[in-house]
């Protein structure tokens, strides 16, 4: 039992209360009295989880959102300081007052409130999720609450639950809001709470301590809901927090979200210093492994702040606290070189009775080749037809019609050169500023170098204009590496790296080392159009494993290649904050020259960019993934095409905002 701060007795009680039933137990510096367990109490267990700990507002926690915005921007003019001296300031800013009657207007504040906003997201993926039939349906249970649900998601509700709009130190305007998973939230504890002591869907029962092992069982259905329901908390907190930063007139900058009241699995060590998966349950605790950011909301008398998990001094108590957490989140990831080309999805049916079969196609051959975004790849058919052939006769060749118990496959793939599809691209836009500032700084240079021999101090300038000269050069080398003319499939390079779907499969449940070595068999049949994707697996509490993956990484970028992509080793991966982005690019010092420009080395360029917002782009990824895994799952099951089209649909206006699609 580990304690941290003075606290009343009757806290200390309730927390060992709840030690007579855990593993391990903690109490944070700020907890007090709750009901059953402490706030600020975190209890692990061993396969089992308490619906009172977790609680009846499942996945009640914060979001913040740092905005582009100044004070200045939102009321009239007033600075921060001004604020500070004298507050009364802000009450009577007329500005300032629009915007929070604006603001009380569109949101949904209060009890029993549904989200009346046009844009509101009543079609959020999470309404089709799997987990809701782990309800009953007599009587129109599951569809009633389920409605409720969809009603009441980008609500806030009553008691401490809010919005906030304030200032950091440096005056920069953040959006925060506080609040969990509403009445579906509360309705599955309920629930549970019932079923675990005799009782049926829809009785109340009494709050008492129940533990349910999640392994089978109501134990089961219960961790899918509250899992599901803490993503619907997360869907609802960030949708009323970037309303209000569009309602500000403001754009993201960076996202900081967190629960408060969740369980996670999560992998510790033991008392007897084994590795020990537990399940993690946090009342009213804020997360903060190191490195990781949160959000705790103020009060009318306490400033809210942003914290982060700070390492601790090594040989200090709180370091070995630390390292008893190393497996928090994701323990293995798979490093997988990144190919510049061009993505590719790749769709190869046995022969053409397959694809009038399953795709409803005829006489347009075995399958077809699509980009990124749906569409099609080649503009020259009978090189696409020899490209589909080859990787079909490959999947043949490698015994994977039969062993995988299908006619068709879906592969994911870069196609190389990148020139092969993006030859506009790098002649309009790489090539175009190449030419441009080589022709600019040629001639500035020269102007310098004749203004240098008449005695004119122009040295420092004209070593500045060499540098970026050079820059320029290194610029047009990187691009040019990735290009060269196709005249046949003998110019062409694919690299597939997911086998992502087949008859009756979406094989989003294998690992990638599974996919790799799928597409390690197809390609021994292939050699020559079919690339393998070198990779190196990195057990992350191994420091010589990570640095033998760094040294791959160097040794790769320094000569000519783009860089490489870290995944978790599992497709699908959940860490202490839900689901984990899929995949992260970590490109090459040069490669970056393409995306940022010339002159990005340059210190004061890169500190700009290390100052950029990355939580829209890593929330867009997160719901495109979701979204497209979705769609495939639905075309195997058979559904109507229309189904599969909405989540496509869904895809593409995402694709529609601001966000850079090199990056």
């Amino acid at each position: 039992m580990k304690i941290f701060g003075e606290h009343q007795e009757n806290t200390i009680r309730q927390l060992q209360d709840v030690a007579s039933r855990a593993d391990r137990v903690a109490l944070m510096a700020d907890g007090h009295v709750g009901y059953v367990m402490p706030i600020g109490g975190v209890a692990g267990y061993r396969d089992r989880v308490s619906v009172v700990g977790v609680g009846f507002d499942i996945g009640c926690g914060n979001c913040a959102i740092r905005t582009d915005l100044r004070v200045g921007d939102v009321t009239r003019g007033l600075e921060l300081d001004e604020i500070r001296r004298n507050p009364h300031r802000l009450i009577s800013d007329r500005r300032a007052n629009r915007a929070a009657d604006e603001l009380q207007s569109t949101i949904s504040f209060g009890i029993g409130r549904k989200n009346e906003a046009d844009d509101a997201p009543v079609d959020h993926p999470l309404f089709i999720d799997p987990a809701w039939y782990a309800i009953p349906n007599t009587g129109g249970y599951r569809d009633t609450l389920r409605e409720k649900a969809r009603r009441q998601l980008g609500t806030v509700g009553s008691g401490n639950h809010y919005v906030d709009v304030f200032a950091d130190e440096t005056g920069a305007v953040w959006v925060g809001v506080h609040f969990g998973s509403r009445g579906f939230g509360h309705t599955v504890a309920s629930d549970f709470l019932s079923l675990s002591q005799g009782g049926r869907w829809g009785e109340r029962a009494r709050e008492k301590e129940v533990l349910l092992d999640v392994r089978d069982g109501i134990g089961h259905d219960y961790w899918q809901l509250m899992e599901l329901a803490g993503r619907y908390a997360y869907a609802g907190r960030e949708w009323v927090a970037r309303k209000v930063v569009e309602l500000l007139g403001g754009t993201e900058q960076e996202i900081v979200h967190n629960h408060h009241n969740f369980a996670w699995r999560e992998t510790h060590l033991s008392p007897e210093g084994e590795p020990v998966e537990y399940v993690v349950v946090r009342k009213g605790a804020t997360p903060a492994f190191p490195g990781q950011k949160g959000f705790v909301g103020g009060s009318m008398g306490d400033d809210a702040v942003i914290i982060a998990g700070a390492a601790a001094p090594e040989g200090s108590e709180l370091a070995a606290l630390q390292r008893d957490a190393l497996f928090t989140g994701v323990a293995r990831v798979v490093c997988e070189e990144k190919h510049m080309g061009s993505r590719a999805v790749v769709v190869v049916c046995r022969d053409e009775a397959a694809a009038r079969r399953r795709f409803g196609v005829e006489g347009e051959g075995i399958g077809i080749v699509y980009t990124r975004t749906g569409r099609r790849f080649f503009t020259d058919a009978a090189l696409e037809a020899e490209v589909l052939t080859t990787v079909g006769g490959a999947i043949g060749a490698a015994g994977l019609w039969e062993e995988l118990e299908t006619d068709w496959v879906v592969l994911d793939c870069e196609l190389m050169p990148w020139s092969a599809k993006a030859q506009e691209l790098v002649r309009d836009q790489y090539a175009a500023v190449g030419a441009a500032a080589r022709g600019a700084l040629d001639e500035a240079v020269a102007v310098l170098e004749r203004a240098a021999g008449r005695g004119t101090p122009v040295g420092e300038l004209l070593a500045r204009h060499h540098e970026r000269r050079r820059l320029v050069e290194a610029y047009a080398a990187a691009y040019r590496r990735y290009c060269w003319p196709v005249e046949s499939m003998a110019d062409l390079r694919l690299a597939p790296f997911h086998l992502l779907a087949t008859e009756g499969a979406v094989h989003a449940g294998r690992d990638h080392l599974w996919h790799l070595e799928m597409i390690s068999r197809i390609r021994s049949a292939a050699d020559g159009l079919l690339f393998l994707t070198g990779h190196r697996v990195v057990e992350l509490d191994d420091a010589a494993s990570e640095a033998a993956a760094t040294a791959w990484w160097e040794e790769m970028t320094e000569a000519g290649g783009e860089g490489m992509v870290v995944k978790p080793l599992e497709f699908v991966a959940n860490g202490r904050r839900g689901l984990v982005q899929p995949a992260v690019k970590c490109r090459g010092r040069e490669y970056l020259r393409i995306i940022y420009g010339p002159e990005y080395t340059d210190p004061a360029n890169l500190e700009r960019l290390r100052q950029r917002g990355l939580g829209a782009k890593r929330s867009l990824a997160l719901r495109e993934f979701a979204l497209g895994i979705e769609a495939l799952e639905r075309f195997v099951r058979g559904e109507p095409l229309r189904r599969v089209h909405e989540c496509v649909f869904g895809v593409l206006a995402m694709e529609s905002e601001p966000v850079d699609p090199r990056l």
